[in-house]
């Protein structure tokens, strides 16, 4: 099937992210002092700075619209959206819990 229109979240929260400002912080070197306008012609810099500060904008009335916009054309698609993100995160955990040996722990602890 077809979406009907996208939900451009990638560009929406690219744009929020970079003008925030908030990933100044996070960078180093020439990055950390770099422009708006020279961040967002960096493809490289512009997709890092969206990786690591892109969940500082997810407030934002423009990125909210747009993320219930990809929520609504995947669930027309028949995909779950946040089931899928729930089980990514699951599984995430699961990694951890694996490495760390911590199966069975809150049994283990009450014993």
């Amino acid at each position: 099937g077809r979406i009907a229109s996208g939900s451009n979240i990638g560009e929406i929260l690219s744009k929020k992210a970079i003008s925030s400002q908030r990933w100044r912080k996070w960078m180093v070197g020439k990055s950390q002092d770099a422009s708006v306008a020279e961040v967002e012609a960096n493809e490289e810099l512009r997709l890092r700075i969206t990786r690591i500060c892109g969940h500082y904008v997810f407030d934002d009335p423009e990125v909210r619209d747009a993320l219930a916009r990809l929520t609504r054309n995947l669930s027309d698609l028949g995909i779950d959206a946040e089931g899928y993100v729930d089980d990514r995160i699951d599984k995430s955990i699961d990694r951890y819990v694996t490495c760390f040996n911590l199966e069975n722990l809150t049994s283990k602890l009450i014993e």
